[in-house]
């Protein structure tokens, strides 16, 4: 009896783990051959294409900024959120607490949809 548990255990992690292989490293695997492979052989030309430009060095830099502005800015406000939240009673905390939760779980929705 244990081991027919065992089995349906290895089989359903089995299928987790091909799942994984399949959404998540599969497309990995395939953009990385296509940047590495220019004219059917193994090349750093698109690498060296991207990083001379000035256009997309630009681009990056702008990426960085805003990820480290945006990183920053939910850093102080969450901290002070958490603060206000543990310290102080006031009307309405329940309701924000809610919305917090719902902004927290509708995020990777959002992501999924678009």
């Amino acid at each position: 009896m244990e081991c027919k548990k065992l089995n349906i255990w290895t089989a359903s992690s089995f299928f987790i783990f091909l799942t994984y292989l399949v959404f998540l490293v599969y497309p990995i695997v395939t953009v990385l051959k296509q940047a590495l492979i220019h004219e059917g052989q193994f090349s750093l030309a698109n690498f060296v294409t991207f990083f001379s430009k000035a256009y997309y060095s630009e681009t990056l830099v702008n990426s960085f900024k805003v990820s480290i502005t945006a990183t920053i800015t939910s850093l102080v406000v969450g901290t002070l959120l958490a603060y206000l939240f543990s310290m102080y009673d006031f009307k309405g905390k329940k309701f924000l607490q809610i919305l917090i939760i719902i902004a927290s779980m509708s995020a990777p929705f959002v992501g999924a949809y678009s």
